[in-house]
Parts: structure tokens; sequence; C-alpha cells
């Protein structure tokens, strides 16, 4: 029967990978390195069908090795393919979701059918073991009443029911009780906080029009967020399960010994497990529907635009249900410990795998994480993937490996003094013997730290000052059409000051980060501005001096919008330029319906017009002179620009029901993109980009509080699981005849160091990303220095927020301690 569920379980993975492998070549999706990855995966999980076809028995070891290349294989591909396209085109995504799904709930039902088939085999080998025994006995013999307690053995769920092993089981469970509900707290916090991320993510999906601002900008962002979360969580749910499982060491010991066989008590311990992940997740759903429905309240009474009933629906119940098992399945899975410590009859042996085995590979690891920073940094500028949140990914993970690397060597050169590491070893005495843990709390909150800072504190303090809003729009109005007179007219009858030039309408094949450059994408086209290099001159008194076929890009985004370039189908050089409107073509004539021969001198963020459609459209392109007559003289999309300003003498009323038939007579102009129009208003755009930016920091401030509990579990769960050990350490050492003064700095020292180090590498590495960003936002000398101002004043406080917490915490250890101490 093992076989067979075998066999319909590789079945089914192969038949998800090759469906999901024959999507992405269909929609053109995937490029061909993640589609290899699929083949070698397909080609593994076939080996496996084919051992257990041919040999008829299961391979456990070579099983788990390949389910995890075939986990890394996935996670490789869902990486590459949401760098590349974000997940939002549904076909691949699905089946991605359909492998993993399968994948791990799959080898986790496989798993358990084991443990019950093997329990139901040992007790059946075991009756028999009775019945040859009781065959044995005379004939007269009869069996005596030491013989029938043996045979209970055969029966241990009756040996576990009597008086006393029940109230043993009852003091075991309230003695364990710490650990069990610290397992709780974390699956019930991760599971809170992913249900109400993936609702807000799933309400502004809701309210998306195709390429408007709230999917382009919050719904990608809350995305981001959701990744965020899952490795965080994942974090937490690791370090819950360690101490778990080493509580209820002993307790599976005396189960063992009362009689239980392996297989049953394995069984037991997968049960127990399994109700406390399912209580948690029960009062996770509660708990994130209660923030879901707080954050809808306060959307309805400040931003009713962006607001449903407060409810979420089912499917987000479901996709978060099969989120939360996918990471209590890989917590448990990378928490290999787990399988360690419960190997019974080996009490001592995995308690030895959490002291300090010196360097080791630490040198090998600090050039992976200086080569993984190295190129977090680097792709963090590039083009198409600008202040991607995946590099930010790739930034921990490399810091970790340096970081922690850094810290084995430093450890290591100790223990070789014998006058540094005997003279100071009750000091450094933790470190070593437990610093697997000190290092899984440090990578906690390394990241927590650092994804707050460069994630949400950098984002959100560059959209400040908010009264500087109306600074990005320089006119009042500013007019499109194919009259001059017209625009002439309306300025002439109604005071308007401004001025107008010729323009031309230009087309890029893509302005949407999905695109990810594949060529077969033509879902989208973004329109843009193209003007003379006089008439900049006129505008702003600057020359560019350029020539032929040069071009100069001006980016009218404002400084707290996500850099992206003009055109993301193109990795590098000069973006694909189509003078005109945008109309279909086929995937294969993109070379041909584009051009991609100027030659691009600079990029720069200049606001010359404003962010008058949301920042991705109506960028400015500056032309060398001859080539613009020469374009706009072919007469094909002849074009005028109109910028003007308000005077004392505008009837603002009048002027407005005007303006509203000049747009609907360029309807038109809409036809392609309803954001796209011929008449853009300052104040309309000051009051929805101010309304906007409202709505992110909102957002923003409702994840830095997700972050926050997390900072405090992972604390919490410091505190609950050392406490006693530091108490017993105290005592002895006041024994020993250590000062109070020197006891104290001990507990300071590791409770307060690895806290304090997560905070400045993460505050360094946020100063790092947000030199970065300015860069690639183009910011100018003031907007660098009031970027800064906001930003060291919010590193400030959170640095003394979380100062506050850590000697909070060592309070607190020292009143749990406190007898010991003095």
């Amino acid at each position: 029967m093992k076989n067979r569920l075998r066999k319909i379980y590789y079945g089914l993975v192969m038949l998800s990978v090759l469906a999901g492998g024959i999507a992405s070549v269909r929609v053109g999706r995937e490029p061909v390195g993640l589609w290899v990855l699929g083949v070698i995966e397909f080609l593994l999980f076939l080996s496996l069908l084919c051992i257990t076809w041919r040999k008829r028995k299961a391979y456990p070891e070579w099983e788990a090795v390949c389910f995890c290349l075939g986990g890394v294989l996935l996670l490789i591909r869902c990486l590459g393919y949401g760098i590349l396209t974000d997940f939002h085109y549904g076909e691949v995504g699905k089946f991605f979701t359909l492998q993993a799904g399968v994948l791990l709930p799959g080898y986790v039902v496989v798993r358990i059918l084991d443990l019950t088939l093997q329990a139901k085999q040992e007790l059946i080998w075991q009756k028999e073991e009775a019945q040859q025994e009781r065959e044995k006995q005379t004939e007269e013999g009869q069996e005596t009443r030491q013989k029938e307690k043996e045979a209970e053995r055969v029966r241990p769920w009756r040996a576990v029911h009597t008086p006393l092993a029940k109230r043993l089981f009852q003091r075991l469970n309230k003695k364990n009780g710490k650990s069990g509900r610290l397992l709780y707290i974390g699956s019930t916090l991760s599971c809170g906080c992913m249900l109400t991320t993936i609702a807000l993510y799933m309400s502004f999906r809701a309210f998306q029009t195709g390429k408007g601002r709230a999917e382009g900008e919050l719904a990608g962002f809350l995305f981001h967020g959701i990744v965020f979360m899952s490795m965080i969580s994942v974090l937490i749910l690791a370090l819950a399960l360690k101490p778990y499982v080493r509580g209820r060491k002993r307790d599976y010991l005396l189960m063992y010994t009362l009689g239980i066989p392996k297989g049953v008590l394995n069984l037991w311990i997968l049960k127990e497990y399994v109700k406390i992940q399912t209580l948690g997740v029960i009062s996770g759903y509660l708990l994130g529907s209660i923030w879901y429905g707080v954050i809808q309240a306060f959307f309805r009474k400040w931003y009713p635009a962006y607001a449903d009933d407060g409810i979420p629906s089912l499917s987000t119940y479901l996709i978060t249900l099969v989120c939360v098992v996918v990471l209590l399945v890989y917590s448990t899975f990378i928490n290999y410990e787990i399988y360690t410590e419960t190997e019974l009859g080996n009490q001592g042996k995995a308690i030895e795998k959490d002291r300090f085995r010196g360097a080791g590979k630490s040198p090998y690891a600090i050039l992976t994480g200086l080569l993984l920073l190295t190129i977090a940094c680097f792709g963090y500028q590039w083009r198409t993937v600008r202040e991607s949140a995946y590099f930010l990914m790739v930034a921990v993970t490399g810091m970790i490996l340096a970081a922690f690397g850094g810290a084995s060597v430093y450890l290591a050169k100790r223990q070789k003094n014998p006058v540094r590491y005997f003279g100071k070893l009750p000091a450094f005495y933790s470190f070593y013997a437990h610093y697997k843990k000190y290092r899984r709390q440090g990578m906690a909150l390394f990241a927590l730290h650092f994804f707050f800072f460069a994630f949400l504190l950098i984002r959100g303090m560059s959209l400040f000052p908010l009264k500087e809003i109306g600074g990005q729009f320089p006119y009042d109005y500013v007019l499109l059409g194919d009259a001059k007179e017209t625009m002439r007219d309306l300025a002439d009858r109604y005071g308007l000051k401004g001025t107008e030039a010729p323009m031309v309408r230009l087309t890029v094949p893509s302005v949407n980060e999905n695109n990810g450059g594949s060529r077969m994408d033509i879902s989208f086209q973004g329109q843009q501005i193209g003007l003379s290099e006089e008439t900049y001159r006129e505008l702003t008194g600057k020359s560019l001096g350029l020539s032929g076929k040069e071009i100069a890009i001006f980016f009218q985004q404002g400084k707290g919008e996500v850099a992206h370039p003009l055109d993301f189908t193109t990795l590098y050089g000069s973006p694909r330029i189509r003078v005109g409107t945008p109309r279909h073509y086929l995937w294969y004539e993109r070379d041909k319906e584009f051009d991609r021969s100027y030659q691009l001198v600079s990029e720069m963020r200049q606001q010359i017009l404003g962010s008058l459609a949301e920042g991705r459209q109506e960028q400015i392109l500056i032309f060398s002179d001859t080539y613009f007559q020469k374009v706009y003289a072919e007469g094909k999309f002849p074009c005028y620009l109109g910028m003007y300003r308000l005077t004392d003498r505008t009837d603002r009323k009048e002027l407005k029901r005007i303006l509203k038939t000049y747009q609907e007579t360029y309807q038109d102009y809409s036809s392609y993109d309803s954001s796209i129009r011929a008449v853009y208003e300052k104040q309309e755009l000051t009051e929805k980009t101010e309304s906007f930016y409202l709505l992110k920091l909102s957002v923003y401030g409702f994840l830095g509080i997700l972050f926050q509990a997390c900072v405090c579990y992972v604390m919490v769960w410091r505190y609950t699981t050392d406490a006693e050990e530091w108490a017993d350490r105290m005592e002895k050492y006041k024994r020993l005849g250590m000062k109070q003064r020197d006891r104290e700095a001990i507990l300071r020292r590791e409770h307060g160091l690895p806290c304090q180090m997560a905070l400045i590498l993460a505050i360094c590495m946020s100063v790092l990303f947000g030199w970065l960003t300015t860069r690639v936002r183009f910011f100018s000398v003031e907007e660098v220095a009031v970027f800064w101002r906001f930003v060291g004043g919010g590193i400030l406080v959170y640095a003394a927020v979380q100062w506050g917490m850590i000697c909070c915490f060592i309070a607190a250890i020292k009143n749990r301690v406190g007898g010991k101490i003095r």
C-alpha cells in the first residue's frame, strides 16, 4: 500500500512539474534556465518512481535528499519567476502553487502513513512474540500475573491509562507548558500576520484598474511584504520548535521506558505537534481577522475608496491556510534537530550539537556572504529591477553569512589562546555553550530590523515632507492637443500665463515591471512625451548639447516613488521607442515596430511637467533639434503641449467647465489607457498624490507594527527558554565568589550583545541601501539632505525604542533570578 501511494504521489508531482513547464513555455514567462531546472526536477522524481516501482521498497535517505533538492529547485524557480513577473500572471503561478501544494504536504502525508503503518507493524510483531512465549509454556503451567503484566506492554494505550501514568503525564505537560505555549504563540502570530497581509493584498488587488497606482505600488508592495513575512515566519517557527523538542525529550524517553513502541511514540509526537499548530492556526485566523477589521475600519473613515466590508473572503482564508501549512512544514524540515533529538537512546549526543564547534568553514561563509552582498548592491541598482525586494533578501542572507562567519572566527581565535579563553570563560561561556541559539536569535532580529529599515523606513521617510507635494507640479494646467491656436485662445480668454511647445507622442513596449524583458509580452505599452532641446532650453534655461539620435531622459516621478526605467523590456542600453501612439503588434515584430538605435546620453529626475500619469508614463525625452524637426516634419503625429499657470483674473469655475469640454473633445487620447489625458490639473493631481502618500504611510505603519510584534516575540522566546539556566548559573557563580556587579555584567552581555549587534548591523546595512536608494532615484543634493534628516530621525527613534525593550527584558531577567544574583 505504501509503494502504491508513493507511485501516485510521485506521479502527481511530475504532472505538476510538467504542466508548469508547459504553461511557462506557452505564455513565454519562464526563461530557459528556469525551465531546465524544471526538467531536472522532473527527472529527479522520475528516478524515484522507477526505483520504487522496480525494487518495491522505500529508501528514506534517498527520498529525503531528493525531496530537499526538489524543494530547493522549486524555490529557485519560484524566486526567479517572481523576480521577472511578480507572480501577476496567474496561469503559470497556479502551477507553481499546485506543485508546492503537492510537494510539501504530500511528503508529510507519506511520512505520517509510514509512521502509522510502522506502529501497527510493531504492535503485530509484539503480539506474535507474546503468542510464541505463551506457546512455550509447559502444559500444566498457567500464565502467572507477571506474564500478564508483561503482556500489557503489547497494548501500550492501556498501560498509559493507569492513575499513576495519568498523574505523571499531567505533571509533565504542566512542567513543559511554557515551550508548548511558546510554540502556540509563534504559530498564532505567524498565521495572524500572514492572514492580515494577504487579506490586504487581495483587497488592493480587487481595486486595481490594470495599470493604476493601487496595483502598481501598494499591491506589489504588499506582495513583497508577504514574501518577507513568510521568511520571518519560518524563522519564528523554527525558533519556537527547538525548545519545545528539547523540553519534551525526557518525557519521550520516559514514555519509551514505560513500554510504548517507538513507532507509536513517533505518531504520538506528530499528533501532539499537529494539535498545537492547529490551535495556533485557528487563533491566528481570529487574530488576523480582528487586525484586518481594525484596518478596514480605519480605511472606511479616511480612505473610503479602498475600504471593503472588513471581513476577509473565503479564498483569502484558504490561501492563508496553504501558505501557513507550507511554512510549518518547511520550518520543521529545516530544523533538523527535531529528528536527531528524538532519537531515543541518544540522550546526550544531540545536546552537544548546540555547542560551538570551531571556525570550520567560516572563511568560506565570509567570502560567500560578501559576494552575495556585492550582488545585492549591484542588483538593487539594475535597471529593470531597481529597488527590488528580492535583492534585500539576498543582502540579508549575505550579511548573516558574513557576520556569523566572522563571529565564528573570533570565537575560535579566543579558544586557541588559553589566557584569553580561560581568563574570560564565565563571560563568554554562554556564547560557546549555546552558539547556535545565539545565531538563530541574531538571524531573526537582524532580518526583522533590516526589513523594517530598508523596506519600510526608507520608503516611508522618502515621502516627507508632505507639504512639498505641490512642488512636484510646476504648472497649474498641462494641455495636450493638435491645435496650437485653440490653446492660445483659451490662455488669452481666461488669463492663463504660460507657453505652448511642439511635442511628439512616443510609445515604449512596456512600463510594467511584470514584463521582465520578455519578448513575448505585448500586453501593455507606455506613452511618453518627446520634446526638442530648444524647448528644454526655454523651459529650464539649460543646454544639453545633443546631436544626431542622442536622447536624454527626465523622469517626472516624485522622490517618494520607487525608481523604474523608461522601458522594462530593455535590460541595458537605449530603450525601445516608437514615434506614435500604441498599436497592436506581434511579439516577433518588436524590433521592427520599435527603434533602439538611439544613444542614451543621460538619465535624471527633474520636475519639468510633474508626475502627470502616476509616475510611470508621460516621462520627458529630449531629442536633438535636428532629429526632432525631422520626426516632427513627417507629420504623422503632430501635437502641441500647453503649460499654464493661473493668474488673478482667471475665472476658475468657468475654466474648469471649458476644460472639461476640451477633455471630451480629445477623448481618444484615453482610449488605450485611462490615465493618459488631454488635460492635467495641478489641484487634482496634488490631492490624489497626497491622499495616496498618506495611504502608503498607513500601510507602512501597519507592517511596522507587525515587525515589532515579531521582535517582541523573539525576545520573549529568549527570556522564556533561558531564564532557568541563567538562574542556575548565577547561583553557581555566586557560590564561587563572583561579585554581584560581575554577574550583572554577564547577564547584560549575554542578553544585550546579540540584540545590540543585530540592531547595529541592520542600521549599517540600511544606511548603505539608503544611499543606493538616493542614487537610483536621482536625488538632488537638497533632497538627499532632507531624506537623511528624516531617515536619521526615524533610525534614532527606532534604536531608542529597541534599547528600551532590551533594558526592560534585562530588568525582567534580573527580577526573575533576583535571589540568585544577590
